[in-house]
């Protein structure tokens, strides 16, 4: 390596550590372009160190947020953080990424640079702070977030089979969850295996969580799973429950559609008024309505135009 290399290596190096990140950057750029061969571990890790704390820590371009994680997993490696926690440029960049696609909700290449992260070393430590009005908070480690993303992503993208493997993988390797989190594997478990067909064992998933999760929709999605299952009297035994728990009505459409089903044979007319109120539902907020069900309430001589949901509710 050449003396001049070294210097203007040098000089990168002291413009990083007085904070002048911008100057690193681009003598670091310059000099890897021409020069690759002369960077060192250290050189390669001060020139991460600058393209995270340009475009990484506090994003606000996708372009070059992209640019410079692809940059910096070129330069330097994910150290294994499962015994000691520490920094790594690697990992707090793929991470930053990680949660930057998660709140954009862009799953599917949330998956493809979840690949550029090994799990097996990120690191289990939580961390704890107190808000303004005195709550502990406690957020999740790294990777308690990872398999959260992941899990949540693959059930997204409807890769099912992955969803299952993620998110059980995450409840054998995870000794502590915040935020619920623990439940939301579960639950993201069950409806993985009621898409693939799994309904018995689905079942058995979320009456673990119902033991602790008494929520509507957990009583709809074993409503659901007993009826594809057949058993129809534990099917409408949840279905009704769930429909007369606390939740927003115009999120219950297909709770009431289950229930619509199961009354059918044996009770046409309160089959009938749950057609109603989905169709009611539906005008309301001016969501489209499928003309079966349009030609279902005409038919029946009911009010086309009723848009008061909460009073076919009631009844």
């Amino acid at each position: 390596m050449s003396d001049d290399i070294k210097k203007q290596l040098a000089q990168a190096k002291k413009n990083y550590q007085n904070k002048d990140y911008e100057g690193a950057k681009d003598l670091y750029e310059t000099l890897y372009n021409q020069k690759p061969e002369s960077f060192t571990i250290w050189d390669k890790r001060f020139y991460s160190w600058a393209l995270y704390q340009l475009y990484v820590k506090n994003p606000d371009d996708e372009t070059s947020l992209l640019e410079a994680v692809d940059m910096i997993t070129e330069l330097v490696a994910q150290e294994d953080h499962s015994q000691k926690d520490g920094v790594c440029a690697y990992t707090m960049s793929v991470m930053k990424l990680l949660d930057y696609l998660y709140k954009k909700h862009d799953y599917a290449n949330l998956l493809i640079w979840a690949d550029n992260l090994n799990p097996d070393f990120l690191s289990t430590k939580t961390s704890k702070f107190t808000t303004n009005d005195g709550r502990e908070v406690t957020t999740a480690s790294n990777k308690e977030k990872y398999y959260n993303w992941t899990s949540k992503s693959y059930q997204e993208v409807e890769d099912y089979d992955m969803c299952l493997e993620v998110s059980k993988k995450a409840l054998e390797e995870l000794t502590s969850f915040t935020n619920n989190s623990d439940v939301w594997f579960k639950w993201r478990i069950a409806r993985s295996l009621r898409e693939i067909g799994e309904y018995g064992e689905a079942i058995e998933y979320l009456k673990d969580i119902y033991k602790t999760k008494k929520d509507w929709f957990i009583r709809w999605e074993l409503a659901e799973n007993y009826f594809f299952e057949g058993d129809h009297e534990k099917s409408l035994e949840y279905a009704v429950s769930a429909a007369l728990s606390h939740g927003d009505s115009d999120k219950k459409i297909k709770l009431y559609s289950l229930l619509e089903d199961l009354l059918e044979d044996d009770d046409p007319e309160i089959a009938l008024k749950h057609s109603y109120l989905i169709y009611s539902i539906r005008l309301h907020n001016e969501w489209g309505i499928d003309e079966e069900l349009e030609e279902k309430i005409e038919s029946a001589g009911l009010d086309t135009q009723n848009t008061e949901y909460w009073k076919i509710e009631k009844e």
